[in-house]
């Protein structure tokens, strides 16, 4: 009797831990996906200024001639 008692005390508290741990797993997953949601307007001032970084390093490489054409010429 007592070991049925037992038994069936394990068995609620590892049904106790799976399910806090699946509880755990659902915040944590709402939170990275709010936290990426409120993130785009930064995704999106990164990939203008890369973008506007790519053309300075562009302009700069044409006014000095640093084209691909000189490099293979060489």
């Amino acid at each position: 009797m007592k070991a049925n008692i037992l038994i069936l005390m394990v068995g609620l508290l590892m049904n106790y831990v799976v399910g806090v741990a699946f509880i755990y797993l659902f915040v944590s997953i709402v939170r990275a996906l709010k936290k990426y949601i409120k993130s785009e307007p930064v995704r999106k001032e990164k990939a203008e200024s890369a973008k506007s970084l790519g053309e300075v390093i562009k302009r700069y490489r044409t006014q000095r001639k640093m084209t691909k054409n000189l490099w293979q010429s060489l």
